[in-house]
């Protein structure tokens, strides 16, 4: 029940956010953007957002695969791709990761396993945000500063981020120290943990598996980059792939926040302040980055026709009629 108001007080929140952030828009400025606009643009930022659930399912099929759960590419997809559109109505922050959870469970998937994957999918994901974030936030001062120093420190601060997430991916010893002096060891060996510490043992010395899953969650995070750069020049703003990089990474990691319903509001408020910073008018900020919603959101369109025809669920499985003879 607590969970369920919690929802509901993002959403509520979402609404009041963006409610304020319309209110005081130049309606009339948004309205001529868009009659002005060049929706040819559009196409590719539609395109990337369904190629983003297909590298999705790909990645996770690579996880899988490392430990003998086989499952084809293109029910992979369509298992990001639903469960996408499906995990917008469900709360909780991990709808999509449930409704995965019990899909390919129901197709006979080891729960340890399984959980071990998707825990391990989050921390690379993670992983790869952080480093994008680094280099969104060298973009932002690079765009707002000239400043020498500035400049070294923070590529200082940038490769020693980068250092010590790679070396807690791929360094066995690294990880081995990290492990040992946060007791992860001591508290894996309980009961109820031990299940999925082994599951996670697994991926051990695949450190090229884990290379290239994070090489693709990096590429995968760039996506929201490309389709924030396309909705800006189908409304004729002349925003450079630098600018958006500079942006977008941070946005995204404050939109995942638990503090609105799907980013709601937050997304657009991120956006509003930090296209301010490089001198983009509040209107324009505002209808663009609601533009760049508006094409996720129909991406996902093609996902209900799909699970309309092909729902997720699993028939059970009958036995065979036996010959009465």
């Amino acid at each position: 029940m607590k969970r369920y108001l919690k929802s509901l007080l993002q959403m509520l929140i979402s609404m009041a956010i963006l409610g304020v952030l319309v209110f005081w828009m130049d309606r009339e400025k948004a309205k001529w953007l868009l009659q002005e606009a060049r929706y040819g643009y559009l196409v590719p930022a539609f395109l990337l957002c369904v190629t983003d659930r297909f590298l999705m399912g790909f990645k996770f099929r690579l996880l899988l695969q490392a430990i003998s759960i086989r499952i084809t590419q293109m029910e992979m997809f369509r298992i990001y791709y639903i469960c996408s559109l499906q995990g917008l109505v469900i709360p909780f922050g991990v709808g999509p990761d449930l409704l995965k959870y019990w899909r390919i469970r129901k197709m006979g998937a080891s729960h340890a396993d399984l959980v071990a994957a998707i825990l391990t999918e989050r921390f690379l994901g993670m992983a790869a945000t952080a480093c994008l974030i680094l280099v969104s936030i060298l973009f932002l001062v690079v765009r707002l500063s000239a400043e020498t120093t500035i400049l070294f420190v923070l590529f200082g601060i940038l490769a020693a981020g980068v250092l010590v997430i790679g070396g807690g991916i791929f360094s066995h010893a690294f990880r081995t120290r990290l492990l040992d002096l946060l007791r992860v060891r001591t508290f894996s060996r309980r009961p109820r943990v031990e299940p999925y510490y082994r599951a996670f043992a697994r991926f051990e010395g695949r450190q090229r598996l884990l290379a290239v899953f994070w090489g693709l969650s990096f590429i995968e995070q760039l996506i929201p980059v490309l389709v924030i750069f396309c909705s800006a020049h189908a409304l004729s703003v002349p925003l450079s792939l630098a600018d958006c990089l500079a942006v977008i990474p941070i946005t995204t990691f404050v939109e995942r926040l638990p503090l609105s319903f799907d980013g709601i509001g937050v997304r657009e408020m991120s956006n509003v302040f930090l296209f301010g910073l490089l001198h983009v008018d509040y209107d324009t900020a505002l209808t663009f980055s609601l533009v760049a919603y508006g094409v996720f959101l129909a991406s996902l369109a093609p996902a209900a026709v799909w699970a309309f025809f092909e729902p997720l669920w699993v028939e059970p499985v009958s036995d065979p009629p036996r010959d009465p003879v």
